[in-house]
């Protein structure tokens, strides 16, 4: 079947097979990350009851957003098991679907797009929240923070044209909504990316034989999964095909799972920082802790530098050293280490 001739009810029903696994990837990283989130060590200490750590979490507003935006995307993801149930099954004995699919008669359909576009306007401020997280300079967040409130206007707008209009392609307000979808993210996108690698560079030096692990490290955290899926949209609706369909009810699980895994991501390293006080330190440059964990994620391993001449042992040597911590900030630590060795 050509892409240019599949049929609306055709890309629903492949938006509910590709929808089905994106959301269950988004489900384990949601989960995951509320996780280390409320587990993670606290001032209250790692023993704290369960509910008191939970309202600690609570406290931080990127928890906040990403319940919500689990709560949206879900029921985006509910909407569209019910309304290929509604079309393929109950709507005239499932003998119109194609009918169904290709009218804004159904409720269904206004419900769907009013989720859908509080995910994206959601996800999108939590991106943004991230570069800001990053930069720290307000000139850098003006453009898609332009862009976030334009695209709650038009999506507001095309929920409202929905209502009135008999099909879905004579909705124009689409287009301007893709557009300040793809702005968004892939400006973001770049600014993260570009930040991460600088940081990087500047920590190391040169990123060496360690690159694949600085490139997961960039694709994760700049969200770029979400900004390449964002992006086949808009051109398959650029070029008018029903495949974007498909790919527009996943968009939201997509984007909660991106934000899922840099949540996870910063989780992890809080988690790992705030356990410093647990570990102590012993030798030259080594350290050990309970259950082996590693002090610290850094961008450098510690090696001994040994006496040239043999007379005195291991020698060691007080240098600083580049520590990446949660949220794009970077530490310098004094301490009895040796030299870092370069990826």
């Amino acid at each position: 079947m050509p892409l240019q001739n599949v049929s609306v009810p055709f890309a629903n029903l492949l938006g509910l097979t590709l929808g089905g696994m994106i959301y269950g990837a988004y489900l384990i990283l949601f989960l995951s990350s509320i996780y280390l989130f409320v587990n993670g060590y606290t001032e209250y200490g790692p023993r704290a009851s369960l509910s008191r750590r939970f309202a600690k979490a609570l406290r931080s507003p990127i928890v906040i957003a990403s319940i919500a935006l689990f709560l949206t995307s879900t029921i985006t993801w509910v909407m569209t098991v019910y309304r290929n149930f509604r079309g393929w099954i109950f709507f005239e004995g499932g003998a119109a679907p194609n009918v169904f699919f290709n009218t804004n008669a159904d409720i269904s359909e206004t419900v769907q797009d009013v989720f859908l576009a509080l995910s994206l306007t959601i996800g999108d401020s939590m991106i943004i929240y991230r570069l800001w997280v990053v930069w720290r300079n307000p000139y850098i967040i003006a453009l898609p923070v332009l862009c976030v409130l334009g695209l709650f206007i038009s999506l507001i707008i095309t929920i409202v044209e929905t209502t009135r209009l008999s099909l879905i392609a004579l909705d124009t307000w689409i287009t301007p909504t893709t557009v300040f979808i793809l702005v968004t993210n892939v400006y973001c996108t770049a600014c993260i990316g570009y930040k991460i690698f600088a940081v990087a560079v500047a920590t190391t030096g040169h990123v060496g034989n360690r690159k694949l692990t600085h490139f997961l490290a960039i694709f994760v955290e700049s969200a770029a999964g979400y900004t390449s899926w964002a992006l086949l949209y808009t051109i398959l609706h650029q070029l008018d095909r029903n495949l974007q369909f498909a790919i527009q009810n996943t968009l939201p699980a997509m984007l909660g799972a991106a934000n899922a895994l840099i949540n996870a991501r910063v989780a992890l390293g809080r988690a790992i920082e705030l356990r410093d006080g647990a570990y102590t330190t012993s030798g030259a440059g080594s350290a050990s802790a309970k259950g082996g964990i590693p002090l610290s994620i850094r961008f450098g391993r510690q090696v001994q530098v040994s006496d040239p001449a043999g007379t005195a042992g291991t020698r060691n040597m007080t240098v600083k050293t580049h520590t990446v911590v949660g949220e794009g900030t970077v530490r310098e630590d004094d301490g009895s280490v040796s030299k870092p060795e370069a990826f």
